[in-house]
């Protein structure tokens, strides 16, 4: 099992309130919350079917589950070799 925050969306108000059945899981709260932010904004008419809630909850998944990750670090550049003496030394 690994730890994620999993996004929650809820639309509407009352009893119209359903809950949205995708769910995204990151491994940072502040993409959580970046995300949760952006889908909560409304534009034009507000009307109660339009209200959104959404929520950023710590849960745990198992391993291989998709999971948004704010970094990876690509596997195209390799990290260049430490040299034998442990310093670094530029020439001209």
């Amino acid at each position: 099992m690994i730890k994620v925050f999993m996004l929650v969306l809820f639309i509407g108000i009352g009893e119209s309130r359903y809950k949205v059945e995708e769910t995204l899981y990151f491994d940072s709260v502040v993409q959580c919350n970046a995300t949760a932010q952006e889908l909560s904004k409304r534009w034009g008419y507000w009307s109660a079917k339009d209200q959104a809630t959404v929520y950023c909850i710590p849960a745990s998944v198992p391993e291989g589950t998709p999971v948004i990750r704010s970094y990876v670090e690509p596997s195209y550049y390799p990290r260049p070799p430490a040299p034998a003496n442990g310093m670094m030394a530029f020439s001209d």
